[in-house]
């Protein structure tokens, strides 16, 4: 066979194989796109609710989205109208003086080597205002530290042998200590007493180290992380270090010296965590402690703001900061809940007033003391809101540094006086791990959880930051509705990076018995500075009438999105008498009704029931089905309420509402009552648009109560 004989058939072959993988390639093409099709279809299908949530166009923020961000929308923190605060709480205990401190905020490269050197680092890079000092030699003082001039946190990994002195027979907590002395970086105010382990490096010792709140003379706060605290905590009863009910489980947190294992640390802010070997040597540190000296004192003859006057300018509308925020646990439509973006109530109860210091996760001045007041308020848009409050304890302007030389001003001036300024941050977090201002990419590749496009709704609160709330595919996740902090665009920092990345590939387990997983350490801390960071989630309203009985509790059965108040891990509500007749304490917290909603269940459209238009709705509830049924006033607010939530995606001019059976609703959304009550009347209606031009009025006759009962009112919107 000659050659080009042999060059012809070679080229069949080539020329059939290449028809064979076109043919592959177009039907992969095909499967891929319809594939991608369903998907976009099926996310479409399954995120319908979370989207009603998102705010429209007119609630973003200039620019439309989050810069540099996912395509999620941004809008400011609600506008709250109060008619009148009714004060419950006892008003805080004010000292005869109190300080105000200020943080060093000057920090220069000299500062920072100056710690270095402490160290044993010789060698340092600098990217705008992180720099990183470093020794590589491998020798004892081989590690890297991180600092941030503008705040002094820094991140510190030892890849030597750094200790204080014999520390093999200090315990965690005095090495810890002593460790940080000798570097320079806190002061007396500061104390080590908390220490837990990690599962999977439980060689090692967490020492955790806090501001002592005794020392500077008040609590030290965070107003972004009171928002995640239980609604039945004190914020009176705060304590540095402390985990409560509803912070998320961490189960590699064991041997915690607070006996509260299982949960995440809260050391997002005025903490240092300094790993300790069992050998003494110190491995690891990440602190957000900030340097601070006392500047001047306040006393009630000096500038310092007794808590009748800050309640006063509260009630005239004198807060300097005030986010609202859907109360109970779950997921509400944030535009239900605030109309607008606004939210109207006649009263609100101050359930908590305190006096305390505010740091927050910014390049702030001063800690100065602040009255902080959380509310409790049943809007006009039928919700039940929670209001956290912030107004200055003092009126003395502190003297600020500016290029045009020292001026005058209160130190809130520029945070809470511009709601809509732009906010950005290297490091922030707010219930987990602060942790290094100047991470490489390369400590963390996993994904986020959760996802900042899993955050609905966001809120710009000033200058304070853009925080959300975990609520898209958040089903089974123990931070879900937790709120998170969205950290801000970060600048490259290629050197620092460069360095870490060499310190990476070190084979520190040739060091025996001292191997360290430090990677696995940088790995879990650094994850926390990508990705959003947990600050420190139909429908009937159940009325529930004890009689004689001292507590009932109420159960439902079905799969709630929300509930106010919460409900617990079993889907239940603990009723007990109230000090008032109208209200009950539900679960711990005092509240006039209890209101939830479910996941969609789809109910059979009535044969009876009233065509009404749009406008009218209101009307028919309260004059031909309150009327009917001998709903007292409060009754009465809330079915009108349920009929407008059941409408309010409905496009129709012409609604259609009729009676849905109680068998119906006993099957479809099962709820038990213990013990049971005399009486159990479930009044559901079906809403929806309207397709024909009459139909047959049902008839209602007045309910038959009981002392002992248990009345639901509700409605759903149908097909």
């Amino acid at each position: 066979m000659d050659n080009f004989t042999a060059w012809l058939k070679k080229r069949k072959v080539i020329l059939v194989i290449l028809l064979v993988y076109l043919v592959v390639v177009v039907a992969g093409l095909f499967v891929l796109n319809s594939s991608k099709n369903s998907r976009t279809t099926q996310k479409r299908t399954s995120r319908q609710v979370d989207q009603d949530n998102l705010p429209g166009d007119d609630s973003q923020t200039p620019g439309g989205k989050a810069s540099g961000r996912a395509n999620v929308p941004v809008r400011s923190a609600p506008v709250i109208s109060v008619e009148n605060y009714v004060a419950t709480a006892a008003p805080p205990k004010v000292p005869g003086s109190l300080p105000i401190y200020k943080f060093q905020t000057n920090i220069t490269v000299d500062d920072a080597l100056a710690i270095g050197t402490k160290l044993g680092l010789t060698r340092h890079a600098q990217n705008g205002d992180k720099i990183i000092i470093y020794n590589q030699d491998r020798s004892d003082n081989s590690g890297w530290l991180t600092y941030d001039l503008k705040t002094g946190y820094f991140t510190f990994r030892s890849y030597g042998n750094h200790r204080v002195g014999s520390s093999a027979s200090l315990p965690p907590t005095t090495a810890a200590k002593s460790f940080l002395s000798n570097m320079g970086v806190i002061d007396d105010t500061v104390n080590c007493p908390i220490t837990y382990k990690r599962r999977e490096m439980s060689d090692l010792t967490f020492v955790e180290c806090h501001r002592d709140w005794d020392a500077v003379g008040l609590p030290i706060l965070s107003f972004l992380g009171l928002v995640n605290l239980p609604e039945t905590l004190p914020l009176s009863d705060v304590k540095p270090g402390e985990v409560y009910e509803n912070t998320p489980d961490d189960f590699s947190i064991i041997e915690t010296s607070t006996g509260q294992d299982a949960k995440e640390r809260p050391d997002d802010f005025n903490t240092a965590t300094v790993a300790v070997d069992a050998d003494g040597s110190i491995l690891a540190i990440d602190s957000n402690i900030r340097q601070l000296t006392r500047t001047q004192t306040l006393s009630p003859q000096n500038g310092l703001v007794a808590p009748s006057e800050a309640l006063e300018k509260l009630q005239q509308n004198g807060a300097s900061m005030t986010f609202a925020y859907p109360s109970g646990g779950g997921v509400a439509n944030w535009n239900q809940v605030f109309p607008g973006n606004r939210g109207t109530t006649t009263e609100a109860e101050i359930t908590d007033y305190v006096l305390a210091y505010l740091e927050e996760p910014k390049a702030q001045e001063f800690l100065t003391p602040m009255y902080v007041v959380r509310s409790r308020a049943q809007l006009a848009s039928g919700f039940g809101t929670t209001i956290l409050q912030t107004v200055p304890a003092t009126t003395i302007g502190l003297s600020q540094e500016s290029t045009n030389g020292p001026e005058v001003a209160a130190w809130w001036d520029g945070w809470f006086t511009n709601p809509f300024q732009s906010f950005k941050t290297e490091s922030l977090k707010l219930g987990t791990f602060t942790f290094s201002p100047t991470p490489s990419p390369t400590y963390y590749s996993g994904e986020c959880v959760p996802a900042e496009n899993q955050l609905n709704p966001i809120i710009q609160l000033g200058t304070l930051g853009r925080i959300g709330r975990f609520s898209i595919g958040s089903e089974g996740h123990t931070r879900a509705n937790n709120y998170f902090l969205i950290p801000g665009t970060r600048d490259p920092l290629p050197d620092i990076n460069t360095v870490v990345a060499e310190f990476d590939k070190l084979n520190i387990s040739e060091r025996g018995s001292q191997v360290r997983e430090l990677n696995k350490l940088s790995s879990e801390w650094a994850k926390n500075t990508f990705c959003p960071l947990r600050l420190s989630g139909g429908s009937p309203t159940i009325f529930t009438y004890l009689g004689n009985q001292t507590e009932v509790t109420v159960k439902s059965n079905s799969k709630l999105t929300y509930a106010d108040p919460f409900t617990t891990t079993a889907n239940e509500w603990k009723v007990e008498r109230g000090n008032n007749n109208n209200d009950f304490m539900i679960n711990n917290v005092i509240r006039k009704f209890i209101y939830y909603e479910y996941k969609p269940v789809s109910f059979n459209k009535p044969q009876n029931g009233w065509i009404v238009a749009r406008s009218g709705l209101e009307k028919l509830g309260r004059d031909t089905i309150a009327k009917s049924l001998g709903l007292t006033v409060e009754e009465e607010d809330r079915l009108v309420f349920e009929l407008s939530h059941a409408a309010y995606d409905l496009k129709s001019a012409k609604l259609f509402v009729g009676p849905i059976s109680q068998e119906e609703v006993d099957e479809k959304l099962p709820i038990l009552i213990s013990p049971t009550p005399d009486k159990v009347a479930r009044y559901h209606f079906y809403v929806t648009a309207a397709s024909e031009r009459q139909v047959t009025s049902p008839i209602l006759t007045p309910i038959s109560r009981s002392p002992f009962m248990l009345l639901e009112l509700g409605a759903a919107k149908g097909e």
